[in-house]
């Protein structure tokens, strides 16, 4: 029986308090140690705040406004500070970090699509160009 490291059972616990599926696609990536988890992977070794840091940008990742909204007023929602996701703090970078991830991975959240999650999601939240995909009837 192989036994978790401490940063998988941190992503399991994570997993079970956010079980949306942007989340569960980014967590359960870093449990299999996907390249692109690298940054994640980093601050679950590193940062002695990671709790307080992923738990804002997790909350930030599963519920993304259905309408456009300015970063700083979702970051007031999410963290009740206007500068809580700016990409210069660690909360901000590994939301960013999150929702890129998300976006590049973005087929793989069929099944979560067909279960009715239908975020219409601007990357404009985040400062970015683009768009996702609309979602399909």
């Amino acid at each position: 029986m192989r036994l978790l490291s401490q940063s998988g059972t941190k992503c399991l616990r994570l997993l079970q308090e956010f079980p949306q599926p942007f989340c569960r696609l980014w967590l359960e990536a870093a449990l299999r140690k996907h390249p692109a988890t690298h940054r994640l992977q980093q601050a679950f070794e590193r940062d002695p705040l990671f709790a307080v840091h992923m738990g804002y940008a997790l909350q930030a990742l599963g519920n993304l406004p259905e309408q456009y909204r300015r970063r700083p007023v979702f970051a007031s929602e999410v963290c009740g500070d206007p500068h809580g996701l700016d990409g210069d703090s660690e909360t901000g970078k590994l939301f960013l970090t999150g929702l890129k991830f998300v976006r590049d991975h973005f087929q793989e959240l069929t099944d979560a699509w067909r279960q009715g999650y239908r975020p219409a999601v601007s990357l404009a939240i985040v400062g970015e160009t683009g768009s996702m995909p609309p979602a399909k009837a």
